[in-house]
Parts: structure tokens; C-alpha cells; sequence
């Protein structure tokens, strides 16, 4: 034990637990690896596999897909819900490889696809111990903001705030797209900041843009930007918040206040993942996280046909109410 600690402290290396019901593929694969500085453990199955996880301290599982019984797939889902924070390579031939590329939307690191190399895995595994390392880092570094009462503190004791802590806590390491619905004053924005400095984007920033506050023209170009000389007054190149967040988080305020244009142009954005900005004709990446807030029902906003049934789909994947404090009066001092 103490010589593998020194390994990983010196060198980087980490656990692994290789699945495959190929005894030679699986021993040929860990002994390669082993000699890179990693500890390895083999399992033949996708049962054996999940029982050695629950056993033993494991940085990246890699699994083959086609196996008998349990399959990598299947592996997968099991690693994900049990122990969300171990990174999974899987391994599949060619005729699978549309199974590896749905992997990875399921959580899976990558994939390695037959015949691979052996230096290709060694340098996939370093990869995806470095994630898991800047995880752990992300997680330690948020601990010392807590500690310090940098991160905002939802006030309360009420089992009504224990419960929106709980869920908000739930929601934040996910990217899932969330709406908070609550009157004004109910914290919409700081439960929207408490999930952002408790997820894996918390080292990148946090901005908020009140929709109902600005005209459409200047919401377009506040949101996606706009190039020199697009109107009149851009006399430079201007980065929107959707860039300027990019791998954190956008706080759309108000969302129940967007006019109907803007909405159509919000909803083209969240559904190709790009923007253009104001007078540009380049398509740009996004990788933003949209948290949403309203002071509406903004399902009967739907139903009464001003906000788009499209868009609502889009942004309140998750519903979380926020209460009054009439609800929870125990938490008035």
C-alpha cells in the first residue's frame, strides 16, 4: 500500500478495474497498464466487475461492451448510479462502435475500439485520471469555500428548506436544465448560485441577465454577442454571456418575461448548442448551463399560448418551487 500511495503521489498512477470475460484480453491489457504505475484489478464478468467496485477503491473502470450475461452497457449504468464519481473506459470492436458513441451520453469517459494500441489505452487511462483528479480537486477546493462562508447560505431550518437544500444539492452536479418557480424575493438567484458553487463548474464563472429588464434588441446582443458594425453604437466586436460563461453557468431571470422573438432565438441556441452572434455568420460553440427562474405558473403561461410549449421543455427539464416565508414562518428569527 505505501509503495502504490508513493506511485501515484510521484508518478500518477491510479486503481483500475479491467472487465472482460476474456481472460487473455483482460490480463494482456492490465499488465501493460501495471507497468505504467497503476494497481489493477480483473473481473470476468459484469457481476464479478460491480462486486470488486463495491469492494475496493477504484479510480477508472474499463469494460468490454459484448459480454455474456451483464453487459458493458449495463456495467456502465451500474457505475454511474453507484459510484458516480469513477471514470469508465469502455472497450468495443468496430461494428459496436454507435454503442461506445451512446456510452458516452450515458457518462462513459471514452471508448477504446478494437484493435486498439496499448499505448492508446495507456494514454486514454492517464486522461481520464486527470479528470477524476480535477474532480477531487473541484470537491476539496469547494470544502475550503465552505469552510470560509464564501459560498452564499441559504437561511433557514424549516423542513421546507431542508427539503429545497436537499434537491438543489441533488441537481448540481448534474447539467440538467432547471427552473426555479417562486415569488419574488423567495432566493431564485441564490439557490441558482448554491447549485453552481456546489457542481464541477464551479471553478468557471456565474452570470445572471434579468430577460424582462432589457428591450429584445439589447437581450440578443447581451445574451450571444454581436460583431463590429452590426447596428448603430457596435462599434466593436462584443462577447455575449453565453460566451463569457462558457463551462459555467447562465442564470436566465425572468425567463417568463422573454418576448416571443427572443424566445424562437433562445430555443434555436439550446437546441444546436451554437450561436451566432448580432450581424455574424460564424456558428459558435456553447457549453453553458441554463438555470432558469420565473415568478409565473409558467405552465399556464404555456397554456395561454405566451411562452413557447418548445422552449418550456427546454429549460424546466427539472421544476423546483422555492417557498414563501408565509410557508415557513419557523424560520423567522
Amino acid at each position: 500500500t505505501h509503495g502504490r500511495d508513493a506511485a501515484q503521489r510521484a508518478g500518477g498512477g491510479g486503481r483500475l478495474l479491467i472487465i472482460d470475460d476474456e481472460r487473455m484480453a483482460r490480463a494482456n491489457l492490465a499488465r501493460a497498464l501495471e507497468r505504467g504505475g497503476h494497481q489493477s484489478a480483473q473481473a470476468g464478468s459484469g457481476e464479478e466487475g460491480l462486486k470488486l467496485l463495491a469492494e475496493q477503491d477504484i479510480d477508472v473502470v474499463i469494460t468490454d461492451i459484448a459480454m455474456a450475461g451483464m453487459n458493458g452497457m449495463e456495467v456502465l449504468k451500474a457505475v454511474r448510479s453507484s459510484k458516480p464519481d469513477v471514470e469508465v473506459i469502455m472497450v468495443t470492436g468496430y461494428p459496436m462502435i454507435e454503442s461506445a458513441v451512446e456510452a458516452m451520453r450515458l457518462g462513459a469517459f471514452h471508448y477504446l475500439a478494437k484493435p486498439y494500441s496499448l499505448e492508446e489505452a495507456r494514454i486514454l487511462v492517464a486522461r481520464a485520471l486527470e479528470k477524476r483528479r480535477l474532480r477531487q480537486q473541484v470537491v476539496q477546493m469547494r470544502a475550503q469555500l465552505e469552510a470560509s462562508g464564501s459560498v452564499p447560505e441559504m437561511v433557514g431550518a424549516s423542513p421546507a428548506m431542508g427539503g429545497l437544500r436537499q434537491a438543489l444539492m441533488r441537481l448540481a452536479p448534474t447539467d440538467v436544465a432547471v427552473l426555479l418557480q417562486g415569488e419574488t424575493g423567495t432566493g431564485k438567484e441564490l439557490a441558482a448560485r448554491t447549485m453552481h458553487a456546489q457542481s464541477q463548474r464551479a471553478r468557471r464563472r456565474f452570470l445572471a441577465i434579468n430577460c424582462g429588464a432589457l428591450s429584445p434588441e439589447l437581450l440578443e446582443s447581451e445574451l450571444f454577442g454581436h460583431e463590429q458594425g452590426a447596428f448603430s453604437g457596435a462599434v466593436r466586436r462584443k462577447e455575449g454571456l453565453f460566451e463569457a460563461a462558457s463551462g459555467g453557468t447562465l442564470f436566465l431571470d425572468e425567463i417568463g418575461e422573454m418576448p416571443a422573438g427572443m424566445q424562437v432565438k433562445l430555443l434555436r441556441v439550446l437546441q444546436e448548442q451554437t450561436l451566432r452572434r448580432v450581424g455574424g455568420t460564424v456558428d459558435i460553440p456553447v457549453d453553458v448551463r441554463i438555470i432558469a427562474a420565473t415568478n409565473r405558473n409558467l405552465k399556464e403561461e404555456v397554456e395561454a399560448g405566451r411562452f413557447r410549449r418548445d422552449l418550456y421543455y427546454r429549460i424546466a427539464v427539472v421544476t423546483q418551487e422555492l417557498p414563501p416565508l408565509r410557508s415557513r414562518v419557523e424560520d423567522i428569527p
